[in-house]
């Protein structure tokens, strides 16, 4: 009865994801897409999947030491690839089924599921303190380097 809820659970939210797509897909205006596209420098481009993939890999190093340090056995890899999925289904799926993954995908390899839940815990808390201090250190006058963009309103 348990794994009927938690499947139920997940095709709703796999509905619910389909159905807001359909209807944001049904209202995008697939030329300006295409113009948008166009005006992509790929230096730019190059740079931001750069850094998004070596954020990704520090990341997973972050989460695999946290295991570690609990006492968990898990490699780098496996926790790249258990971090990999679960990013990949929270840009999907929406109610952070990715992180539930996480701690799924964790305890089919043997470990505890309340340990995985802790590590999920103290990293969000980690990345709440340093996005906190990202906004008040960059928060004002503080110019973005692109164009005349700016991160506050005059």
């Amino acid at each position: 009865m348990r794994n009927l809820r938690a499947t139920l659970r997940h095709l709703l939210s796999l509905a619910l994801s389909l159905l807001a797509f359909t209807l944001l897909a049904r209202r995008i205006d697939l030329q300006s897409v295409r113009d948008a596209f166009g005006t992509v420098h790929p230096g730019w481009l190059l740079a931001t999947c750069l850094s998004l993939a070596l954020y990704t890999v520090i990341k997973s190093i972050r989460w695999q030491r946290l295991l570690h340090h609990s006492g968990a056995v898990v490699s780098h890899r496996e926790s790249l690839v258990v971090l990999m999925i679960g990013q990949a289904l929270n840009t999907f799926i929406p109610l952070r089924v990715g992180d539930v993954a996480r701690i799924y995908l964790m305890g089919r390899h043997g470990m505890s599921r309340a340990l995985v839940f802790g590590t999920l815990i103290v990293e969000k808390g980690v990345d709440l303190i340093c996005y906190t201090a990202l906004f008040f250190c960059f928060h004002g006058e503080w110019r973005c380097p692109i164009g005349r963009a700016r991160l506050s309103p005059r």
